[in-house]
């Protein structure tokens, strides 16, 4: 019970730091590329004018109003510049199927309009993503996580597969 316990202090010492170098991470801003990319425009990322290189690392990332000191939204990712990427873009499906998106009126989903109201901040995190992300959930009471199950597809596979093994004949 000794093991567990301390286990469960340093998870939450770990948590309390990433906390800490999150909230201390400046803001990041968004603003629509000069050029258009695969007939759409990009975001490009930027603190006080200057490019900012999002990393293509695992981490975490909030994303706040303008104007608002508390996030709104919550996400983690395997790579933060697709997903960031993703979210501000102005292709059709990045603008259908996005989850930040709900959070606007139609008029206001496109890449201008949200990078004129949104800023975020991010870190990356080497382990432990979504209890991270659940961390922040619970602190910032928000309700955007979305309940991640087991993957049915999964499940089914796995069950066709132990079908299958059982009833392969024994080798000889």
């Amino acid at each position: 019970m000794e093991v567990q316990t301390r286990i469960v202090a340093i998870k939450e010492e770990y948590f309390a730091l990433l906390h800490k170098a999150l909230i201390e991470c400046p803001f990041v801003y968004v603003r629509k590329s000069d050029a258009p990319s695969r007939k759409h425009f990009y975001p490009v990322f930027h603190r006080d004018g200057v490019p900012v290189d999002v990393p293509p690392a695992a981490g975490i990332y909030l994303i706040y109003r303008k104007h608002e000191d508390r996030p709104f939204y919550c996400g983690e990712s395997r790579s933060l510049y697709r997903r960031i990427e993703y979210h501000f873009s102005d292709d059709p499906n990045a603008i259908r199927d996005s989850t930040l998106k709900k959070y606007f009126s139609e008029d206001r989903k496109g890449l201008v309009a949200m990078s004129k109201d949104l800023r975020f901040r991010f870190v990356e995190v080497p382990f432990g993503r979504r209890d991270f992300e659940e961390f922040l959930h619970e602190h910032y009471q928000l309700n955007t996580r979305k309940k991640k199950g087991p993957n049915p597809e999964s499940c089914v596979a796995r069950s066709w597969h132990t079908t299958l093994v059982e009833q392969a004949p024994p080798s000889p």
